[in-house]
């Protein structure tokens, strides 16, 4: 348990905290696993506790680096770049790819522009402010040959559920 909790420790970059305050704080989350009580009042045992923690701290660290604005705007810069790529590569585009495209588009400029106005210390623009809807004609939900929306496949599914 204790070298899952070493492990998972932060690295030394500038503006760390002590190596002594993150000691501290590994041994009381390791310490957590032998509060039968307090584990009970959260449904755990000390076995699930033991378990779970490795994989709680790797989703913490992961949900902390894939949440960085910066990091959101690359990777939405890199599924943009993948869709141009997809592109060229066929010659031949649909429309839907295109839509996609736009679509992408516009939520790395809100990303962007969220993030430029922190840096500035403005507040951010509100999502509305670029009109999607419009810049495709129409919805995005759905294709133009389907406006209900009733002929959708499990592939379409797939896609909009792992988009983030």
């Amino acid at each position: 348990m204790t070298s899952d909790a070493a492990r998972a420790a932060p690295c030394r970059h500038a503006g760390a905290p002590p190596q002594s305050n993150v000691e501290k704080v590994m041994g009381l989350i390791s310490g957590l696993g032998q509060e039968p009580a307090l584990l009970a009042s959260r449904g755990l045992t000390a076995n699930e506790f033991d378990e779970a923690l490795p994989v709680a701290i790797e989703s913490e660290q992961t949900r902390a680096e894939r949440g960085h604005a910066d990091i959101r705007i690359a990777r939405r810069a890199e599924t943009i770049a993948r869709l141009a790529a997809v592109a060229h590569e066929r010659g031949e585009v649909s429309d839907g790819l295109r839509r996609v495209l736009v679509v992408q588009a516009v939520r790395l400029a809100y990303l962007a522009a969220v993030r430029l106005a922190f840096a500035e210390g403005r507040p951010a623009p509100e999502p509305g402010l670029i009109d999607t809807a419009w810049l495709v004609g129409g919805t995005v939900l759905y294709e133009p040959s389907d406006p209900t929306g009733e002929h959708r496949n499990e592939e379409d599914m797939e896609i909009e559920s792992s988009d983030d």
